[in-house]
C-alpha cells in the first residue's frame, strides 16, 4: 500500500498534473495524476440577532436597531422588502470599522394597531446572501382608560440582619 499526502495551503486554485513513479528492484510503475485545487468555500454571512421584533405604539415615530454582520471584514449591501404597512422601514448598510452591520429605523407614525412583516437581505460578493426577517407589532397608543397606576407610589420595607422578612 502507497499512501500519498499533499499539502494544498501553498497551492493556488488550479488544475496541476504529473507523474507519479514506484522503482522496485525488478520494475517501474508510472501513474499519471491529476490534482484539482479550489478555493476554500467562504463560511456564510451571519447576522446578529438573527431576526428583529419590535413593538411599538401606534403614532411613535423612530426606533433605531442594529444587527451586526459576520464575518469581520466582510463589505455588504442591504435591501429592505416590505411585505405589509407601507413604509414603516428603513436601512443603511454600514461597513467602517471591524464588522459591518446594517442600521434600522422603524416608524408607526402611519399605522394601525397589528403586525406588519419585512425581510432584510444582506449581500457580499464573497460570502452571499442572508435574508433577516423583521416583524413590527404595533399597538394601541395608551389612553386614560388602558393606563394602568399604581398607588402608594412608594413603599418602605424594613427588616432585621440575618432575620425573616416579615410581611407588610
Amino acid at each position: 500500500t502507497l499512501t500519498l499526502t499533499i499539502d494544498t495551503s501553498q497551492l493556488q486554485d488550479m488544475v496541476y498534473s504529473g507523474t507519479i513513479t514506484i522503482k522496485g528492484p525488478s520494475n517501474t510503475l508510472s501513474s499519471l495524476f491529476n490534482l484539482h485545487v479550489s478555493p476554500a468555500t467562504p463560511p456564510p454571512l451571519t447576522p446578529s440577532p438573527g431576526s428583529l421584533s419590535i413593538v411599538m405604539e401606534s403614532g411613535q415615530s423612530s426606533i433605531y436597531n442594529s444587527i451586526s454582520i459576520l464575518p469581520s471584514g466582510s463589505s455588504i449591501t442591504a435591501t429592505a422588502q416590505i411585505n405589509s404597512g407601507g413604509n414603516w422601514l428603513t436601512i443603511m448598510a454600514i461597513n467602517a470599522g471591524a464588522s459591518p452591520s446594517v442600521e434600522v429605523t422603524t416608524s408607526a407614525v402611519e399605522l394601525s394597531p397589528g403586525v406588519y412583516q419585512a425581510t432584510i437581505t444582506a449581500t457580499s460578493a464573497v460570502y452571499g446572501s442572508i435574508q433577516i426577517p423583521v416583524t413590527l407589532t404595533v399597538i394601541s397608543a395608551p389612553t386614560p382608560q388602558t393606563q394602568f397606576t399604581v398607588s402608594p407610589q412608594s413603599i418602605n420595607l424594613s427588616a432585621a440582619v440575618g432575620g425573616q422578612f416579615p410581611n407588610q
